[in-house]
């Protein structure tokens, strides 16, 4: 039989593609022997309560929010808050209570050889790796345990989770960014969804313990994912059996227990730590952060080459056929699930950052592949032989596509946040070291609206608040239009110092940059920065930050082109010096027409 991976597909198949994967992304795609670092970025900020608390003794995360940014001028902490003098951490528990025991084991590790005993030595790194591994196989795993109660043949099971693993972005969730939250929860989801078709389909009202507790768990990790109960309609199987099941939940105080209690134990350590740090039982780690429901950039998050779902998980367009095939079985299952992931996109795409910052293609979709691998794996089930061989060709090229891609992403050829089409032509398919790197930064993205501004100041050569060079320095085109010549010689623009007032300090600040320039070298401007840096009142870098006046490489020569960027700054005090100037750090021949800088206040 074509694929015949028979009942023992998950032990033979599933584990050992699994571990190989493993291997090849930490062994294998380094430049080094093995991979050093796991714990970045988000991840960092799910992953610090461990060694806060099981080494700092320490509840307040000032310390490591004073590390974080120690070596990072570029960085603008935002992981951390400071709430009733006590430093919180905006993300929930959850994640790192995942992680402990393998956390636990590495600090003995760490103990007993010559690794420091800091929590985030080599054997912590490592650790986050095995337990993203770990879990990762524990959310298949319930997944196929899932797919036998739907009745789904074993050879389709393998597939669908083999499907899971190579041609969607839980690869990238499950081996790369292996501290972010998202391969956690997939398992966790994934748990729940098992234990509650359980209690649709059975007799028993035990299973409310376990579904009381996972979901619990699931709030624990990333509290929006409480969203999973919008799946409940669709996991019952039917209405009436739905009906039967709530009421059997609500009109038994002994059953509401059941599941109310796990529930509660399962969120209490956010709970403790809640109280312990602030008093308060609840704490919105978000500060600055929500929601635009009335502007949700659904087509964008869908499609868009920035982060589109589709445009990086196209495997996931395999829901359109599996959505026919599911309104054929039963219009009950297919509003159902279209409601549920209705809802999905909508909460997701509604987030002020809709891209959800660093991250290949769009990652709080992966949490709830489970419940999108059922409905694919039904339609699968029923397609005949030849159907099947070439959903199995369709997904072994989108398998391809999406390792390649994610190793793109691994080694910094596609951008973390900042791709576009144009972008992503470019670096379609390539691997070579002279693409990393090779894509510039969009100006940074924030929450709220810009005030008009607070400071304002452009320059063609003639401002004396900016350091311009004496006119027989400067240079005249066919127009008669003055310009700086950018080369080997002069690698730096004319540059502007302004002084934090009581105008600029103690806000949320967004700087605008602008320039005008022409290129007489192939992409010069891809090596040429504008920069802004920022010095405390004794002289010390407190912020530096640059982007590239060229996002994507291409031939365009002799041609004026306008650059324009923004950043968030630091909370400034009096007396702070804000620097800002390019930076010709490539020395290839440009010629600056102009430049101009705006700062505004983020108004909530």
């Amino acid at each position: 039989m074509f694929l015949n991976f028979n009942k023992n597909g998950f032990v033979f198949i599933i584990v050992p593609v699994t571990l190989l994967l493993f291997v090849t992304v930490n062994f294998i795609w380094p430049e080094t022997a093995y991979r050093t670092k796991f714990i970045i970025g988000d991840g960092r900020g799910h992953y610090v309560y461990l060694p806060n608390v099981c080494i700092n003794k320490s509840f307040d995360f000032k310390d490591i929010y004073e590390e974080e940014i120690k070596d990072r001028p570029g960085f603008i902490g935002h992981n951390f808050h400071e709430i009733n003098n006590v430093y919180v951490n905006k993300f929930p528990v959850g994640t790192a209570v995942m992680i402990s025991p393998f956390f636990c084991i590495a600090h003995q590790i760490a103990k007993h050889t010559k690794f420091k005993a800091d929590g985030f030595s080599l054997p912590y790194q490592y650790a986050v790796a095995v337990a993203a591994l770990f879990w990762l196989l524990t959310g298949l795993y319930f997944l196929k345990k899932t797919l036998i109660l739907y009745n789904i043949d074993d050879n389709v099971i393998t597939f669908t989770l083999l499907f899971l693993v190579l041609a969607t972005n839980l690869f990238h969730q499950g081996f790369v960014d292996t501290s972010m939250s998202h391969v956690y929860s997939f398992a966790a989801i994934s748990m729940f969804i098992y234990y509650s078709k359980k209690f649709f389909t059975g007799n028993k009202t035990e299973y409310l313990i376990s579904t009381g507790f996972l979901l619990g768990l699931i709030f624990l990790i990333r509290q929006v994912n409480i969203l999973i109960l919008f799946a409940i309609p669709f996991i019952a199987g039917d209405k009436t059996t739905l009906i039967k099941k709530i009421k059997l939940l609500f009109t038994s105080g002994k059953n509401f227990l059941k599941f109310f209690v796990p529930f509660i134990l399962a969120v209490s350590p956010q709970l403790i730590i809640n109280i312990i740090q602030t008093g308060n039982i609840y704490v919105y780690g978000y500060k600055g952060e929500g929601f635009n429901f009335f502007h949700p950039e659904t087509v964008k998050f869908l499609f868009s080459f920035q982060k589109g779902w589709f445009i990086y998980t196209p495997a996931m367009l395999l829901l359109f056929p599996a959505l026919i095939s599911l309104y054929k079985i039963s219009k009950y299952q297919f509003y159902t699930f279209v409601i549920f992931i209705s809802v999905l996109i909508y909460v997701f795409s509604s987030w002020w950052n809709w891209f959800f910052g660093d991250s290949f293609g769009m990652r709080p979709m992966v949490d709830y592949y489970s419940v999108f691998a059922v409905v694919i794996a039904i339609m699968i089930d029923r397609l005949n032989k030849k159907k099947k061989i070439f959903i199995y060709g369709f997904v072994a090229i989108l398998a391809f596509l999406n390792i390649f891609q994610s190793y793109q992403y691994f080694k910094k050829i596609i951008h973390v946040d900042s791709m576009d089409f144009k972008a992503y032509k470019y670096v379609f398919l390539k691997s070579s070291d002279e693409y990393i790197n090779s894509i510039g930064s969009d100006p940074e993205y924030y929450n709220g609206k810009l005030s008009p501004p607070l400071f304002l100041s452009e320059n063609a050569f003639n401002n004396k608040k900016w350091k311009n060079p004496p006119l027989k320095k400067l240079n005249r085109d066919s127009s008669g239009k003055l310009y700086f010549a950018l080369n080997k010689k002069n690698i730096f623009s004319p540059s502007l110092a302004i002084q934090a007032d009581t105008n600029l300090s103690g806000k949320k600040l967004y700087i605008k940059l602008s320039a005008v320039y022409q290129e007489n070298d192939t992409n010069a401007a891809k090596k040429a920065f504008f920069t802004v840096n920022v010095k405390n009142n004794k002289g010390k870098d407190i912020f530096y930050k640059a982007f590239s006046l060229k996002k994507v490489p291409d031939n365009v020569l002799n041609k004026k082109i306008l650059f324009k960027s923004g950043m968030k700054l630091p909370v400034l005090s009096n007396g702070n010096i804000i620097k800002v100037y390019i930076w010709n750090k490539g020395g290839k021949r440009l010629n600056l027409y102009k430049t101009s800088v705006s700062i505004h206040e983020i108004e909530n």
